[in-house]
């Protein structure tokens, strides 16, 4: 609340401008929506571009607003399956364990260690994939259709978001927004 001059109160309007964190949030939200849309069905979880688009996220934003679209992303697909336990929520939980690790201050610049990194976490969504799609279907099953068949797949999905990188190592340095 403010008082003008006159020392009667003044009702201000909510300000309509947009911080660059939550349009940064909406960004991360948007793309990892639309990596969903592209999908390629399998059983028993669909194959997308969830894991390129992430780590490419945390190429160019800071953590939190990383952290803000996955989370508006999870509850939108947890809201579109009915709340209930899908056999994609343990992916789903493991892109908040990517995005946290590939966000963090510690980032080499050499090519083989980022290489290590992005592999370790397309490593921790599959497995942490596997383990809640193993509640559903069996482990033997969870495993060869949740792990197994996708591994190679997240191997050149990793080739290739190392091909862009080395496209655009300077990363974080244009951002204004505080890591």
């Amino acid at each position: 609340m403010n008082i003008n001059k006159s020392g009667q109160r003044k009702i201000m309007a909510p300000s309509t401008v947009i911080s660059e964190e939550n349009l940064a949030s909406a960004a991360a939200f948007l793309l990892m929506l639309v990596a969903t849309l592209i999908k390629v069905p399998f059983y028993p979880v669909p194959f997308t571009l969830q894991t390129i688009v992430l780590p490419l996220l945390c190429f160019f934003l800071p953590r939190k607003p990383i952290l803000k679209g996955l989370a508006l992303f999870a509850l939108y697909r947890t809201m579109q399956r009915g709340f209930g336990i899908t056999l994609t929520i343990g992916y789903i939980a493991g892109f908040f364990l990517m995005a946290y690790i590939l966000t963090a201050k510690t980032w080499e610049r050499s090519f083989f260690k980022v290489l290590v990194k992005i592999l370790t976490t397309q490593l921790i969504v599959l497995i942490t994939g596997t383990c809640v799609l193993a509640l559903s279907i069996g482990v033997t099953k969870a495993f060869v259709c949740g792990f197994l068949f996708f591994l190679p797949a997240e191997i050149l999905k990793a080739v290739i978001i190392m091909g862009i990188y080395k496209l655009f190592p300077l990363r974080f340095k244009n951002s204004r927004m505080e890591r």
